[in-house]
């Protein structure tokens, strides 16, 4: 399990954090990258794309839809099918 403090602010306090992922994960049966290197890369990228664009899109998709907010859609099935979404930010349990 990750302990991690570091939080990615923005000017508006309006942050993701690395409990708001964690409770992603658990709601939907996963788990986090044991990678924190990944996981804060990936914190940090939609902490960003929560500022500018007003939503926590998936940094690791080039298009910015409802589709890519993190978890996007296709996350479900690729977790089950690879283990993994695209961004590897979520696993499946083993």
């Amino acid at each position: 399990m990750l302990k991690i403090t570091y939080i990615y602010m923005n000017s508006n306090n309006n942050i993701r954090t690395i409990n708001d992922l964690q409770s992603i994960a658990k709601t939907n049966k996963w788990k986090l990258n044991p990678d924190n290197k990944v996981v804060m890369n990936i914190l940090k990228g939609q902490n960003y794309y929560k500022k500018v664009l007003g939503k926590y899109y998936c940094p690791c998709k080039i298009q910015k839809t409802d589709e890519t907010i993190c978890p996007c859609k296709s996350a479900k099935n690729d977790i089950e099918k690879f283990g993994h979404c695209h961004c590897k930010l979520f696993l499946k349990i083993t």
